[in-house]
């Protein structure tokens, strides 16, 4: 028998998950609009981690705000997590704490899982250091639709942000116009996450892109299933067009529309 070889990339984004106050309408809405299917596995007396597939590959997870262990008062609204692969959370976790991040809850492990943390950035962005225990899997085309193909974070001070995550998960920056690029050296290639200032609830935060054949086709979609558009269709040449939504339970989503050609 062979034994499959695990492999990890640090610095890669390797998982997205969805924290709700309503779990069964998001399922919903999230089914709906983008073709996938739900798995409940059960996690405590009524309570439910959904896995969403795309045929048989998870694309993401999600689980109740609820089952944060944090007073009401202090959890976090609705939102997409973010999770970096990092080579050892700990040492990761110190660097974050000690460049000006804030340790929201772990360092936690779950055998044959993984062991994570969770993370504000300076400015305020949540995140996710993360080891999965069975790698990191591989990169994902981000013209197949349905799948998480990108990450942009929206900041309030872009060199401060751009050192930190230099510091903690050892992305390197190259320019783009006006806006620099966080970018991950890998043995096919590179991939890249845009640091600039945003829109999307006007607070820092990591934007989680899904990757669509047609950004309107899923705005119109979107909001006859009860979402409401952040930014419309937004076109960048040669790159492909990008909107942002926000779901019936407030938590803002990317979609990400490839150029023909890119």
């Amino acid at each position: 028998m062979t034994t499959a070889t695990i492999t990890y990339s640090p610095g890669k984004f390797v998982f997205h998950e969805l924290y709700t106050q309503d779990p069964a309408a998001s399922k919903k809405f999230y089914c709906e609009l983008f073709g996938w299917t739900a798995q409940d596995l059960p996690i405590g007396p009524d309570a439910f981690y959904t896995r969403f597939m795309l045929g048989e590959t998870m694309v993401a997870g999600m689980m109740p705000i609820a089952l944060i262990p944090a007073p009401d008062d202090q959890k976090p609204p609705a939102h997409w997590a973010v999770y970096v692969s990092v080579d050892d959370v700990d040492a990761a976790t110190e660097r974050a704490v000690a460049g000006g991040g804030t340790l929201l809850s772990g360092v936690h492990e779950v055998p044959g899982m993984g062991r994570w943390s969770v993370m504000l950035d300076p400015q305020g962005a949540m995140f996710r250091l993360y080891k999965a225990a069975a790698g990191d899997g591989e990169d994902v085309d981000g013209r197949e639709w349905g799948r998480f193909c990108w990450e942009s974070l929206a900041t309030s001070d872009v060199p401060a942000a751009v050192k930190f995550y230099q510091d903690v998960v050892g992305w390197g920056t190259e320019p783009m116009g006006q806006m620099p690029l966080f970018t991950r050296k890998r043995a096919n290639g590179e991939t890249v996450s845009v640091a600039s200032t945003g829109p999307a609830h006007n607070t820092p935060h990591w934007g989680a892109f899904v990757s669509t054949a047609d950004a309107n086709a899923t705005l119109a979609k979107a909001k006859a299933l009860g979402a409401k558009v952040l930014l419309e269709r937004t076109e960048i040449p040669n790159v492909g067009a990008f909107a942002i939504i926000d779901d019936p339970n407030d938590a803002a989503l990317y979609l990400f529309e490839p150029a023909p050609n890119s």
